[in-house]
């Protein structure tokens, strides 16, 4: 592991950074939202999107799985995930029942 890294100057955590590369919004979204939610913007919305890109195929690929799951122990399950889409307006008396 090793000891941690010295840096000859004070870094900054991830808000900072993101606020000054202008591609993370809290000031906005806090006016929106009125909590510490944060908008993302520009390329931090490509990277949120390609993390989640990567974890769906990784979690729909047997053979990936396979892999991962004999590292942990021989024949531990490495059924694929089946991804679903929910739709995004549901039957109002759906919505009603549930209220």
């Amino acid at each position: 592991m090793g000891e941690p890294t010295k840096f000859d100057f004070e870094p900054k955590n991830h808000v900072e950074l993101g606020t000054k590369l202008d591609i993370i919004d809290s000031e906005t979204a806090g006016k929106v939202t009125g909590t510490r939610f944060t908008y993302l913007k520009g390329d931090a919305v490509l990277l949120q999107n390609a993390l989640y890109q990567f974890a769906i195929s990784v979690l729909t690929d047997e053979n990936k799985l396979k892999e991962i799951a004999n590292k942990v122990e021989k024949g531990y399950s490495a059924k694929p995930f089946g991804s679903r889409r929910p739709p995004l307006f549901i039957n109002p008396v759906v919505y009603e029942k549930n209220g």
